[in-house]
């Protein structure tokens, strides 16, 4: 197998992996939230408030489907949207309490799942895979 059939071969896998991981998340927080309400929470948590835009930009979605999904966020009362009172056409996004209660629960989850995942991997194949990915992520602005 020459390099391209071998890249292409990666290709295919992490495809296969991703889709696999999202379908597992998606069942395992089925009851709470969906993965992109996942997301948005878990980017909220790492700041104390964001402008919808900024959400919108961070995440590379549009903001008619952030504010759709915040719409469910906000109903559940896991996130706050504030206008600005300098801007109206700003709004505001902030995690609740519930929203952080709640996100830590599912990150609990989440670290079972992947845990569970490669518990039967080796420390070397961790080791590797890590490096792989590290190496990955060194060129992902390429």
């Amino acid at each position: 197998m020459d390099k391209i059939q071998k890249i292409l071969e990666v290709e295919n896998l992490m495809r296969n992996i991703f889709r696999i991981v999202k379908s597992d998340l998606s069942n395992l927080f089925k009851d709470d939230i969906s993965n992109n309400e996942f997301i948005i929470l878990k980017v909220l948590s790492e700041n104390s408030s964001l402008k919808l835009s900024d959400v919108s930009k961070l995440l590379n979605v549009s903001k008619a489907h952030l504010t759709a999904v915040t719409d469910t966020l906000e109903s559940n009362g896991l996130i706050l949207r504030d206008r600005s009172t300098i801007d109206r056409r700003v709004m505001n996004l902030s995690i609740t309490p519930k929203g952080l209660e709640t996100l830590k629960r599912l990150e609990q989850i989440k670290s079972e799942y992947f845990i569970n995942k490669f518990q039967s991997f080796t420390n070397q194949e961790l080791d590797t895979l890590t490096y792989m990915l590290e190496k990955m992520n060194e060129t992902k602005n390429k």
